[in-house]
């Protein structure tokens, strides 16, 4: 090797060694404590605690959303920025701070505090698919919300929201939250256009079969939120109302009463 290599060498060695050095405190910044957290809570971040363990992650929102309401915002904001997704620090900060704080614990106008994250448009969207899929109702609720008023105001144009919406339906952990938007719009005066509806009704067969056939693999929640679709206006899709009514378990009561309505119309 010529002198001139083995400087270039040596040059290139360093730089990587410093940036090596350099990744590895931006992990170490990204690590929570969990002293403070409760014992079950704790042991599933232990748990997923290490990179490239997406799906670990993803059964972690699920399971334990309904724990994480007075630590949402430090769990999630922390385990996001772990894993990649990516959230501007300051926005996705302050969006989950108000949803855990102003929806969950009330105090303010539930609508008001919409409108103003609504504001943020898209730097906003990946708190609000977190909460999403959360198992507390008010904080899916509040996601549902602030979704509903960016369409509205038109924050995030409106075609790619409901895309962007969609595709979130693909996940079974978000999907409850996306069919409550999906009913939030359709019952306002600013429904989907009829081609978005349709794509609506596509993602209602995927899950459901194509007449309805497979209601009974679905649980009460999703078939109820369904249903309560389809009332709000999907164009007409008797078919597969009808199809709902026969084969959902005949214990998902208050979704039998939707889609009865529904026929009688």
């Amino acid at each position: 090797m010529e002198p001139e290599d083995k400087d270039q060498f040596k040059q290139e060695a360093a730089a990587a060694n410093e940036g090596a050095s350099e990744n590895a405190s931006q992990r170490l910044s990204l690590k929570i404590s969990v002293e403070d957290l409760s014992e079950p809570i704790s042991s599933a971040l232990k748990k997923i605690a290490t990179p490239h363990r997406e799906p670990t992650l993803r059964s972690f929102v699920k399971d334990y959303s309904s724990l994480l309401t007075p630590i949402l915002t430090a769990v999630i904001a922390a385990i996001v920025g772990y894993f990649g997704y990516r959230f501007d620090d300051h926005i996705s900060k302050d969006t989950l701070d108000r949803i855990t704080t102003e929806f969950v614990q009330g105090g303010t106008d539930p609508n008001i505090t919409a409108m103003k994250l609504a504001a943020y448009g898209e730097k906003a969207l990946p708190a609000v698919k977190v909460a999403l899929g959360a198992k507390e109702p008010r904080v899916r609720d509040g996601a549902v919300q602030i979704a509903a008023q960016m369409y509205f105001e038109e924050t995030v144009d409106r075609k790619k929201l409901t895309r962007d919406l969609l595709k979130f339906y693909d996940n079974p952990v978000l999907r409850l939250g996306v069919l409550e938007w999906l009913s939030t719009v359709q019952s306002s005066p600013i429904p989907l256009p009829d081609c978005q509806q349709n794509d609506a009704f596509k993602k209602l067969q995927q899950t459901f079969g194509p007449t309805g056939e497979k209601c009974s693999d679905q649980d009460a929640a999703i078939a109820g939120a369904a249903a309560n679709l389809l009332l709000a206006g999907l164009g007409n899709r008797r078919d597969f109302v009808a199809g709902m009514e026969q084969h959902c378990p005949k214990d998902f009561d208050g979704t039998h009463k939707t889609l009865e309505e529904i026929l009688k119309k």
